[in-house]
């Protein structure tokens, strides 16, 4: 039978419910209280073991229980291998506050439990302190309730608390402690199927050289201001194996000892699930929550490490969530926020991320290390300490979205990608230190889409790829402020993506984009402006930059795009690259398409670099006024440049300048391209046939191909161009504009000037003038100097005027000259008498002609600037050149302009007749005088040759002139007189040709007079005796002058004409139906139509050179005045006639062009027929009609048909 205690009285009362029964008498030894199956004991006093095997306090068997009801009891061993209470088999022990089980043996558990139950109320303190032994030991599905109570263990062993298979622990307010290398509370169970389980409330668990807690197939439960606390090297607060499931709530995980994880899972079998709990470790290398297996989940809460090298959360091949405001803190040297690698995998969300100080460095926010993965979303990453990275993906896989990171220490990186991958989405990054870099991808890779890039740290990068990396950005701001510091950076062969972003820099050598050592950047949509001394847009050493669409724009002294070839380090985000480049010295390459260039200094500028140029749809402007600036390198001058630009459908607005001939220079322009500027020391320059070249100044280069446009812009202030070419010039098909001041040989030009050959092929050659007058020219002006063979030929394109001259581009030698001189020998003019010519092929004197080459007088023509027999001096005119300068080219405009004038001052002149046909007929049926209207037509033909015998001109005139008689009356009743008004409308058209160049004018005048007339006749009854017609004309005109392949010319002239003529009718013989008569007649003309001084487009002023003109005409006229028997009684009547007259012109009809003047030739005398007939058709209705001819010197002719009419009233 069993044992059981001797209990003195009072307490061996029988609790309620059970049977009183008799005692065996005790063994002779002290013994413990005993509690068998359904037996309940209540024990009031304290009671230490006497020996091995005296257990104070059994419980054993269904039912049994042992409750103290006694205040301050004290139980107690020190018994090896003896516990203070047990209860087994189902035993039960109830210990109530303020009493304490205390055991010190070895090997012996202070309260041993195997499928039995403890409950443990306020006050109840359970220690063990033995080797060994542990304070709680429940076993086999026990079952432990601790409320307010301690349970402490000293000696090494499994723990305060041990929770074996099935059993539980359920603790509210108490505190589980252990030292000397014990476990706090260990939940062990061989299975899952058997699990241990532990809840605590409000509850601290603690060890020390151990871990706080330790679960193998057990559940832990540490909720509402619980804690679990280690120190000691290497001892965790939870340590968490296979089949572990850790839940925490609001409570408090931490370490103080190096080493120590606050919260471990080692299988992936353990989950750890906590919420707003602080997990704090202090030690180095500690991390607060490591998962090498298994999963975990985070809900707000903070996560802090303090010591160096300790990682907030760790994942190895385990999974880790956190969200809702979580807080993860490194302070530590070197710590990681959040660190996944082989296979592990945190996820982050709503999570602020902070590690460093400023007396820490290495810190690491995000840490994806060899296949480890971390997706973040809308997360806050600081790094404070240097040398930091926010984000680092080291061999792993980083995503981030909607984030902000900021790094401020030196040396220190936002986004650092080695040998992983990055993608963040709408991140912001900012770097506040020096040597940082917002993005930086070391043999790995960054994906950037939206989001800012900020850096105000000296020698910083917005982007930053070297050793191999790959950045992908879009749609992203970067911004750099320190000096030193680029918006993108790649060096040593990686490659950079950008598309539809942003990039700005603000200090002194901070470029926009930087490039070298076979790096390769590719911008789509991309905006780069640099604000800073020496702040390239784009800097390339041995790398390659590509922008389609975007703009380059510097705002400080810096070129857009910088080549060098010297050493160049580009220092940043703590890894200083230095690029040699002279090891093997490649080509950088810049490739721009539909970009907008802007730069504070050259648009491209090289010292000592290598470049290859590419631009299409591109537009380079500089502020300097310099598209290239080559140079030699700084510090080593033998160091040379070599530029290669292709543009391509771009805009060149600047100058191209190498300080060394050696420099190797090339430019080509193609497809509709266009350069604005001078070049200086260019090894070679080609226009395409769709390209252009404005030169703005004096330019040489080594070679030129010109198969487009090279325009040379006009002189200031007296200074031309000339255009060298130290070598060979080829032209296929190309263009030169050139500014002459076109006068004699010594006329200022500009000019080209080739010292090698000219290739075959041809060049256009424009040639505008700058005001020059024209003068003789001898040998001509030199516009293109050969130094070798012209192989190719010059050829003028339209006409090249001055003055009153064309000029001609001529080879002379392998040059090429402007001459006026006739290049071949002019047409004769047809002679007035074909057969029977004054000195054809047989001359008076062939060895002495008048004047060809040899004249009679060479210093002395017969009528130069002195002509007339009065000495007056008359306006210049075209002089006789020397005989070996040849004949000098007019132009036929000259012509035109002399056609215009003439015919405005003759087009309404005219004699009496011409208004009134036959006085005599204009009296009514009874005789008397008659009042009336009238009209004439004219039509005219004029030829006339100008006094150089180069221009032919012939105008054709029509005039419509309408007239009527206001008043009439007589003196003494024999005479008659009357006055009329009239009114007309002319045009006239004239060709010229110049028989030695062959071009064209074309001339028109047109517009209108109004003006009056008077009349007097001596004996009006039978129109004998003398007659007196006066008339004044106002006349106003347009006038035009189109030259062959120059700009249409228009201008104005106006003034008056008058005349005053007399005649006398003489009686010859007196018929019964037909008389004859003799009429003298003598006329005074004088016409001032002027035209206003007029500027032609090709600078030319043209002035009507005379002031007013008089001639006179004396002539007969012999007519019949009849009619048939037939008309008799009919009132019908006719006058034939036959005039004669001569004309003489007191003046020249005379332009003026610059200095030269021209005059009509042959019309000073001219002799005229005229032909005609006046009738009386009806009483009241007159018409007339004639023919003139009028023929002058030097082939003048006009040719005259006029039909007139009038209506008596």
């Amino acid at each position: 039978m069993s044992w059981s205690p001797r209990i003195p009285f009072p307490h061996n009362k029988v609790f309620a419910g059970m049977c009183l029964m008799a005692l065996p008498a005790a063994p002779a030894m002290a013994a413990g209280f005993l509690a068998g199956t359904n037996e309940t004991i209540s024990v009031s006093k304290s009671y230490a073991a006497t020996g091995v095997g005296d257990v104070p306090l059994t419980a054993s068997g269904a039912g049994a229980t042992i409750e103290t009801t006694g205040n301050f009891l004290n139980f107690n061993s020190t018994m090896n291998s003896t516990s203070v209470a047990s209860a087994k088999d189902g035993g039960a022990l109830i210990i109530n506050s303020n009493t304490t089980l205390t055991g010190s043996g070895s090997t012996a558990d202070t309260v041993a439990l195997n499928n039995g139950n403890l409950t443990a109320a306020e006050e109840v303190t359970i220690t063990s302190s033995g080797a060994g032994s542990r304070g709680i030991n429940a076993a086999n599905g026990s079952q432990v309730s601790l409320d307010s109570s301690d349970v402490n263990a000293s000696g090494s062993s499994d723990g305060a608390v041990s929770l074996g298979n099935g059993s539980m622990l359920n603790a509210n307010k108490s505190k589980i402690n252990s030292s000397d290398k014990a476990t706090g509370l260990l939940l062990k169970a061989d299975s899952t199927d058997a699990k241990a389980s532990a809840v605590l409330t409000k509850t601290k668990v603690g060890a020390q050289n151990n871990h706080a807690i330790s679960i193998v197939n057990g559940d832990l439960q540490l909720i509402a201001g619980s804690s679990a606390n280690s120190s000691g090297e290497n001892s965790n607060a939870i340590n968490a194996g296979a089949g572990a499931t850790v839940t925490v709530s609001d409570s408090n995980i931490s370490t103080q000892g190096n080493g120590g994880e606050a919260i471990l899972l080692t299988d992936a079998s353990s989950t750890l699930t906590a919420q707003g709990t602080t997990i704090v470790t202090s030690g180095d290398n500690a991390n607060a929550i490591r998962a090498n297996a298994g999963e975990v989940k985070l809900t707000g809460g903070t996560v802090q490490t303090q010591g160096s090298q300790s990682y907030g959360l760790f994942s190895q091949g385990a999974s880790i969530t956190g969200d809702s405001d979580l807080a993860i803190t490194t302070d530590g040297e070197n710590g990681v926020g959040a660190y996944a690698s082989r296979g592990g995998n945190i996820t982050l969300t709503d999570t602020i991320v902070t590690t460093g100080s400023a007396t820490t460095a290495g810190g690491i926010g995000l840490m994806a290390a060899t296949d480890g993965a971390i997706n973040a979303t809308t997360v806050t990453v600081t790094t404070n300490g240097n040398s930091a990275a926010a984000v680092n993906a080291q061999q792993g896989t980083i995503t981030i979205a909607d984030s902000t990171i900021n790094t401020v220490g030196t040396n220190s990186e936002g986004l650092l990608s080695q040998a992983g991958s990055i993608d963040a989405t709408k991140v912001n990054v900012t770097t506040t230190g020096n040597n940082s870099a917002a993005a930086s991808a070391a043999l790995g890779s960054v994906k950037l889409t939206g989001g800012m890039l900020n850096t105000t740290g000296t020698s910083s990068a917005g982007i930053f790829a070297p050793i191999s990396g790959t950045v992908d950005a879009s749609d992203v701001t970067v911004t750099t402020k320190g000096d030193g510091s680029s918006a993108v950076s790649a060096t040593a062969s990686p490659t950079i993506t950008l598309k539809d972003s942003e990039l700005s820099t603000a200090g002194a050598g901070s470029h926009g984009i930087f490039a070298s050592a076979g790096s390769q950047v590719d911008a789509n949509n991309v905006n780069a402006t640099t604000e800073g001394e020496g702040s390239h847009a784009l800097l390339v050493n041995q790398g390659t930059i590509s922008l389609n669409t975007g703009s380059l724009t510097t705002k400080g002294n810096a070129a857009a795009i910088f080549v060098t070839g010297k050493d160049f380090s580009q220092p940043n985000a703590a890894q200083n690259v230095a690029i040699n480049s002279r090891a093997i010295p490649q080509a950088s390459e810049v490739n721009l398409t539909s970009v907008t260039v802007d730069s504070a200094q050259a648009a491209v500028q090289s010292k000592g670099g290598m470049l290859n140029l590419n631009t299409t749809g591109t537009t380079l402007n500089s502020a300097t006024g310099l598209v290239l600036d080559a140079h030699t390198d700084d510090a080593d001058p033998s160091v040379l440049s070599t530029i290669n630009i292709k543009a391509d459908s771009s805009i060149l607005n600047g100058s191209l300048v190498s300080d060394n001939t050696q420099n190797a220079t090339h430019v080509a322009l193609s497809n509709a391209s266009s350069l604005k500027g001078y070049a200086k020391d260019i090894t070679s320059v080609t226009l395409d046939d769709s390209s252009r070249w404005d030169m703005t100044e004096s330019s040489n280069v080594q070679s030129l191909t010109n198969n487009g446009i090279i325009t040379f812009s006009e002189p200031t202030n007296g200074a031309y161009k000339t255009l060298t070419v130290n070598g060979d010039y080829t032209g296929n098909g190309g263009t030169l504009i050139m500014n002459t001041l076109l006068g004699d040989d010594s006329s200022p030009t500009d000019q080209l000037i080739v010292t090698g050959d000219v290739k075959e092929g041809d060049t256009k050659v424009t040639i505008n003038n700058m005001g020059g007058k024209g003068a003789y020219t001898v040998e001509g002006i030199k516009v293109v100097d050969v130094g070798g063979t012209s192989y190719g030929t010059f050829t003028s394109t339209g006409r090249i005027v001055a003055g009153a001259y064309d000029y001609n581009l001529e080879k002379q030698n392998q040059s090429w000259y402007l001459t006026n001189k006739a290049p071949v020998i002019p047409e004769p003019v047809e002679p007035d008498n074909p057969d029977n010519p004054d000195n054809p092929d047989n001359p008076d004197n062939p060895n002495n002609p008048d004047n060809p080459d040899n004249p009679d007088n060479p210093n002395k023509p017969d009528n130069p600037d002195n002509s007339g027999d009065n000495g007056s001096v008359n306006p210049p005119v075209i002089p006789v050149p020397d005989p070996d300068k040849g004949i000098s080219q007019i132009r036929p405009e000259s012509g035109s302009y002399l056609a215009n004038q003439q015919a405005a001052n003759t087009m309404f002149e005219h004699r009496m007749q011409d208004r009134l046909g036959e006085v005599s007929y204009a009296r009514t049926a009874e005789g008397a005088h008659a009042d009336g209207v009238w009209m004439r037509h004219v039509a005219s033909h004029n030829r006339f040759t100008d006094s150089s015998g180069q221009l032919k001109t012939q105008t054709n005139r029509y005039v419509l002139q309408l007239g009527a008689d206001l008043v009439e009356g007589s003196t003494d009743g024999s005479d008659r007189w009357l006055v009329g008004v009239m009114g007309g409308y002319g045009n006239a058209q004239s060709n010229t040709r110049s028989n030695l160049t062959g071009y064209r004018s074309y001339g028109k005048v047109e517009g209108y007079s109004a003006g009056i007339y008077a009349t007097w006749l001596q004996s009006a009854q039978n129109m004998n005796g003398a007659y007196v017609d006066t008339w004044v004309l106002y006349n106003w005109f347009n006038n035009t002058v189109n030259g062959e392949q120059l700009a249409s010319e228009h201008y104005h002239s106006k003034g008056i004409t008058a005349s005053v003529e007399a005649g006398y009718t003489l009686p010859l013989t007196q018929g019964v139906n037909t008389s004859s008569f003799l009429q003298p007649k003598a006329q005074l003309t004088w016409m001032d139509v002027t035209a206003n001084k007029h500027h032609e487009h090709n600078g030319t002023w043209v002035t009507d050179n005379k002031e007013g003109m008089l001639a006179s005409r004396l002539g007969v006229r012999a007519y019949l005045k009849g009619h048939s028997s037939l008309d008799n009684n009919t009132g019908r009547d006719f006058q034939p006639f036959v005039e004669a007259n001569w004309i003489h012109n007191f003046n020249d009809y005379s332009v003026k062009m610059d200095d030269i003047t021209n005059h009509i030739a042959g019309n000073e005398n001219i002799g005229e027929l005229k032909v005609g007939v006046e009738g009386k058709l009806a009483t009241d209705f007159t018409m007339w009609g004639n023919v003139a001819q009028q023929l002058g010197d030097a082939g003048y002719s006009d040719t005259t048909v006029i039909v007139g009419a009038r209506l008596n009233f």
